[in-house]
């Protein structure tokens, strides 16, 4: 993810917006239920 932003903040013309469309939409979602259970603990 952090490379995703550094292309977006960069390079902004060469973004794909169905990738970005994709990790928003499964990634991103994949991540935080990892991230709300390892910080519940």
């Amino acid at each position: 993810m952090r490379g995703m932003r550094n292309i977006v903040a960069h390079d902004y013309a060469g973004v794909d917006v169905r990738i970005v469309w994709e990790v928003a939409t499964v990634h991103v979602p994949a991540v935080r239920s990892v991230l709300e259970r390892f910080f519940a603990e």
